[in-house]
């Protein structure tokens, strides 16, 4: 079985920042130096733990085909009928203020779920009982406040809307069909089996992370952090910053007009980033301690088996799929030191889980 890289906290500080950023070298790297000056540690082995419960009820294997047959659904296109409560139908519409058509208030071929609560007041329930191909003119009301656009806040609106279609939508019966259609299953009971097996392994993967958790919770308290690093604090603190400075570009806006619409003083957000930086840094030196104690290194197969799981959760199937879709090799993008990190702090969670006093939940009563 491929090896799971750790999914904890570092799991997003690293690859959100990292991998979606890009920094090459200028990583934690793989902390060179006497730990001991900056932390003690407690006792890590025999951590005790609670295994979340990973069977599978016949329910739950059946919840799970009926949103696989949902997510499997086919439309087609409607010209004749009614609108009807719950129907997504295809609109032409326009909206007039004072006599003048509103820009934002004007499309074509817009698809609306009627009582999805999409459109202002009245509209979705306006066109209920509206014949596809038929045009209906609603007089309706701008709310106050109306976000979208003030200067119409409060004000009558005509909307001219014509139904064009009503989407219908199909959902597969459940039958050897639909089986074949999304697996190489040869019977219905072949296929109860293998998505009652794929919840086993959701499940137990979920588990594997409670667990994580658990032990880094444990691991946190029992240790004392003496003092930080300021490198890799603040290389941190970096990663963070420009990660959310490039969200605030995407998202159209700044850092500190984002600070200022939630009432964040530049002082809180330093110390905020800090703090975080810090509880990041503290689990690495923790993790890395451990590692050295127990001589836990990382071997060249293990490494490779880990970046290319690390490709795999990303979407890619090889370093060269990567390498072709962003003109970069994945290494160089993520930093080489960034994936050995990973993958060492995975393998030392297998040592920590396997030495750890773990208490079975309680078995669900299968159905």
């Amino acid at each position: 079985m491929k090896k799971r890289v750790w999914a904890f906290l570092m799991i997003f500080c690293l690859l959100m920042t990292t991998l979606m950023t890009g920094c090459g070298d200028t990583t934690s790297g793989l902390y060179n130096y006497d730990l001991s000056q900056y932390v003690e540690l407690g006792d890590y082995k025999g951590i005790e733990v609670t295994k979340q419960d990973v069977s599978v009820t016949d329910d739950e294997v059946r919840a799970e085909i009926d949103l696989r047959r949902e997510a499997a659904y086919t439309t087609e296109a409607a010209v004749s009928g009614v609108v009807e409560e719950g129907d997504t139908v295809n609109i032409d519409y326009a909206g007039k203020v004072d006599g003048k058509e509103v820009a934002n208030a004007t499309a074509k071929g817009r698809e609306l779920e009627i009582g999805s609560g999409s459109f202002i007041d009245g509209f979705e329930d306006g066109l209920i009982g509206v014949a596809v191909g038929e045009t209906k003119v609603l007089n309706l009301t701008f709310p106050d406040p109306y976000p979208q656009n003030a200067d119409i806040a409060g004000k009558p609106v005509e909307f001219t809307v014509t139904v064009n279609s009503r989407i219908i939508k199909h959902v597969p019966e459940y039958d050897m069909d639909f089986v074949k259609s999304v697996s190489d299953c040869k019977s219905i009971k072949e296929y109860e089996k293998s998505v009652k097996e794929d919840l086993i392994a959701k499940n137990e993967d979920s588990a594997r992370t409670d667990m994580e958790n658990q032990i880094m919770g444990t691991l946190i308290a029992d240790s004392n952090v003496k003092k930080y690093p300021e490198k890799e604090v603040n290389d941190y603190k970096a990663k963070q910053q420009e990660y959310i400075e490039s969200y605030a570009a995407y998202m159209g806006t700044t850092l500190d007009d984002m600070l200022q619409k939630t009432n964040t003083t530049k002082e809180d957000f330093e110390k905020g980033m800090t703090e975080s930086a810090q509880q990041q840094v503290a689990q690495e030196m923790i993790i890395v301690a451990i590692a050295r104690a127990e001589n836990i290194e990382v071997s060249s197969s293990e490494y490779e088996d880990g970046v290319n799981d690390l490709l795999e959760k990303q979407g890619y199937a090889s370093k060269e799929e990567f390498e072709k879709a962003n003109s970069v090799s994945f290494e160089d993008y993520a930093g080489k030191e960034t994936l050995e990190l990973l993958i060492l702090l995975d393998k030392v969670m297998d040592f920590l889980i396997d030495s750890a006093k773990v208490t079975p939940a309680e078995d669900k009563v299968t159905a």
